[in-house]
């Protein structure tokens, strides 16, 4: 009898765990499959292996699927990194230097693409519910290819949107990225995404 009520009661967490656990990943694939353009403030933090805070920095972000952002961070120093779907350009204001790759290459396996879409989300990475945490619904995030720049992905959302992405590189590093204000689908200008480097800068080919 005992044995009886134990596998009723296991089949009874399953039968209330199970349709949650789906929908993590399913508000993240809709997430992706309905967003066309996104804008948020950011604040961003990244962590060593001990679990220390070495760096914080916050900006704006703008992207608009399937191949172009412009992420500006304006605090502690000024950098404007914009993708037109062909180049990507990264442009240090303190060192009066721009940077410009083709895109595909430098973008290979970064983990902007977890935001703009890129790839198939199933086709690059595994999926795995984590259910709710701090008012947040998480999905981890696997790369199913080693050659990109992080190791684990974790984004935790709120109404369908993105509002935490952490990533963990290979040697423990963690970078934690909060979004606010955050809103999609509205008509961004597509000069936003287009970068034309000031006089006098030095322009690198990469």
């Amino acid at each position: 009898m005992f044995q009886y009520a134990l596998r009723l009661l296991f089949l009874s967490l399953l039968l209330a765990c199970g349709p949650a656990m789906a929908d993590n990943v399913d508000s993240l694939r809709q997430f992706y499959a309905r967003t066309t353009t996104l804008q948020s403030a950011f604040s961003q933090e990244v962590f060593d292996e001990k679990g220390k805070v070495t760096e914080r920095m916050s900006g704006q972000l703008w992207l608009s699927r399937p191949d172009s952002f412009r992420w500006e961070y304006r605090q502690p120093y000024e950098q404007v990194i914009v993708n037109d779907g062909k180049r990507l350009w990264m442009y240090d204001v303190d060192l009066d230097q721009v940077t410009v790759r083709a895109a595909e290459q430098a973008l290979a396996g970064a983990p902007v693409w977890l935001l703009n879409g890129g790839p198939a989300l199933d086709e690059q990475f595994s999926l795995q519910d984590e259910g709710q945490k701090d008012g947040l619904n998480w999905v981890r995030m696997i790369p199913k290819s080693e050659e990109g720049d992080f190791r684990l992905a974790r984004m935790g959302l709120s109404q369908g949107l993105p509002q935490v992405l952490e990533l963990t590189d290979a040697l423990g590093q963690r970078t934690v990225i909060t979004f606010q204000d955050m809103s999609h689908n509205l008509v961004i200008p597509a000069e936003r995404f287009r970068f034309t480097p000031p006089k006098g800068v030095e322009v690198v080919e990469g």
